[in-house]
């Protein structure tokens, strides 16, 4: 195989897996007879859609949002009123926030003293919705699942 041909086809392979990598990429790619040129541009999300479910049957569902490193809330507490979005399988109701993707960390509560612990965002893979799934004493424990 050609030496300028291989060389593009790696290059082709790699912009698509920094496309994979941060989302979404534009990647542009040119061969001539000395020199192969790719130019990608990224845009990283600027914000975050979160989903709960409200199996304790709570009588209202907010997310306190805020940013660890700076300790910055989106919203003094309780946080923001979730918007309800459906029932599940299960009839149970299920709520969505959308917030700055900066923001990483999360509690959900009733603002009536029932709330999760503290979940970190940066922790969680791809999954972007959540259960309470135990008590530990502290605060409701939660499993995740994606939407």
């Amino acid at each position: 195989m050609d030496r300028l041909l291989a060389k593009s086809i790696v290059i082709v392979v790699a912009a698509v897996l920094i496309a994979l990598c941060v989302g979404s990429a534009f990647a542009v790619y040119s061969v001539n007879a000395t020199a192969i040129t790719v130019n990608i541009t990224a845009t990283m999300p600027t914000t975050r859609t979160v989903y709960f479910t409200n199996n304790n049957k709570w009588d209202s569902v907010y997310a306190y949002v805020w940013t660890a490193a700076t300790n910055s809330p989106e919203a003094a507490w309780p946080g923001t009123a979730m918007t309800w979005v459906e029932k599940n399988d299960m009839n149970e109701d299920v709520y969505r926030i959308t917030f700055s993707y900066a923001s990483d960390r999360i509690i959900f509560n009733d603002n009536n003293g029932n709330q999760t612990v503290d979940i970190d965002l940066t922790q969680i893979g791809s999954a972007n919705a959540f259960y309470i799934s135990g008590n530990n004493g502290s605060g409701y424990t939660v499993g995740t699942w994606t939407k």
